[in-house]
């Protein structure tokens, strides 16, 4: 039988991990009012067929962050916070990143991804009725998951 109630109470709310970007020996910048944000990974797959078999093997590894936020008027954006005109100008230039996702103030035992990253997309959306919205993907490299100790 499953025990269902032996992990109540233990699941992370994803409104608590964030995404920080910084450029170089910079500070880190917390991406602001972030609406959803998220790593995907894939692999691809090799056919390794032959008249041996079946067979396939792993392949290359793709691995991206995308999210969606809402639009901060620029003045009401502080020093240590990002939104779209700071990503615009890393997109605009192009710009090698260290990326950190999970806890602001991770404590023993939280994960968190980091690593390098740099943006290849970035879209705005204003629709008439709704705040406006900036969503962007990152292509990442040298991604580690690691547990605060």
């Amino acid at each position: 039988k499953l025990n269902t109630m032996a992990h109540e109470g233990q699941k992370i709310k994803g409104k608590l991990w964030q995404l920080q970007l910084k450029e170089g020996a910079g500070s880190y910048l917390t991406v602001i009012c972030e609406k959803d944000m998220g790593i995907n990974q894939s692999t691809a797959v090799t056919d390794a067929n032959s008249k041996c078999g079946e067979d396939s093997a792993p392949g290359n590894a793709t691995r991206t962050i995308a999210g969606t936020g809402y639009l901060i008027q620029e003045p009401n954006v502080g020093a240590t916070e990002a939104s779209l005109k700071e990503l615009q100008a890393w997109f605009d230039a192009s710009t090698s990143l260290l990326f950190k996702f999970g806890k602001m103030t991770p404590t023993t035992g939280d994960l968190v991804y980091s690593g390098n990253a740099w943006i290849s997309q970035l879209d705005v959306t204003a629709n008439t009725e709704d705040y406006i919205q900036f969503s962007f993907t990152g292509q990442l490299s040298a991604v580690v998951l690691t547990e605060t100790a």
